[in-house]
C-alpha cells in the first residue's frame, strides 16, 4: 500500500469521526495540516485511533500516542506504513 492510498483511507476515517461529532469538516483535507485545525480533540482522536487499529489491524503502543506522529494525516500515514513494514501485528 502506498502512502497516498493509507493517507486516503485516514482521510476518509477523520472525516467520518468529524462528523459522527457533528463537527463541520471539508470533503477533502490537508495532509500536513494539524488535526485540531478541523476540531479533532482527545475523544475523537480516541476514537480515530480505534478506528485505525481496526482497519490496519495492528495496535498502537501508547508511548507512540505522544510522538507526534497523530498530529496530522500525513504523520499518521508515516506511522502506519512503518508499523505494517515491520510486520509488527501487536
Amino acid at each position: 500500500m502506498t502512502k497516498q492510498e493509507v493517507s486516503k483511507l485516514i482521510e476518509q476515517d477523520v472525516i467520518s469521526k468529524c462528523k459522527e461529532n457533528n463537527l463541520s469538516i471539508p470533503d477533502k483535507l490537508e495532509y500536513s495540516e494539524s488535526l485540531s485545525v478541523y476540531g479533532v480533540d482527545s475523544i475523537i482522536l480516541i476514537d480515530l485511533i480505534v478506528a485505525i487499529e481496526n482497519r490496519f489491524m495492528f495496535e498502537i503502543d501508547d508511548e507512540d500516542l505522544v510522538s507526534g506522529a497523530f498530529d496530522n494525516i500525513s504523520g499518521i500515514s508515516d506511522y502506519v506504513l512503518r508499523k505494517c513494514a515491520c510486520g509488527e501485528k501487536s
